[in-house]
């Protein structure tokens, strides 16, 4: 039974890594895409502003549980360590691409 909860864990992570580097790429090379959803008075506008940002920081976080959490499992360590690369190689995308756009755009 732990190794499903463990298994559960590393995939949903992935996930949520997952679907925010879809996201963005998708929001970034298809133009449609952010027309689509930012319409006024449209509940997706949470998922194009604040899910990305929100979840660049709490992925890493939740990564960082989750290596304390499974730091004595063995079998779960090459697991552990794909989450760690992928959350924070996600908030380094999220966060590198706010940057260079900020020093592209300001004024």
């Amino acid at each position: 039974m732990p190794s499903v909860i463990y298994k559960v864990s590393h995939w949903t992570l992935r996930i949520l890594v997952g679907m925010n580097v879809l996201h963005f790429v998708l929001d970034l090379y298809w133009p449609r895409y952010d027309r689509m959803l930012s319409f006024r008075g449209s509940a997706l506008n949470w998922l194009v502003v604040y899910a990305p940002v929100v979840l660049s920081l709490l992925v890493p976080f939740y990564a960082i549980i989750e290596l304390w959490w499974m730091r004595h499992l063995q079998p779960e360590r090459l697991g552990t360590v794909i989450d760690v690369v992928c959350s924070v190689a996600w908030g380094l995308l999220f966060w590198g691409w706010m940057f260079v756009a900020g020093m592209r755009f300001s004024i």
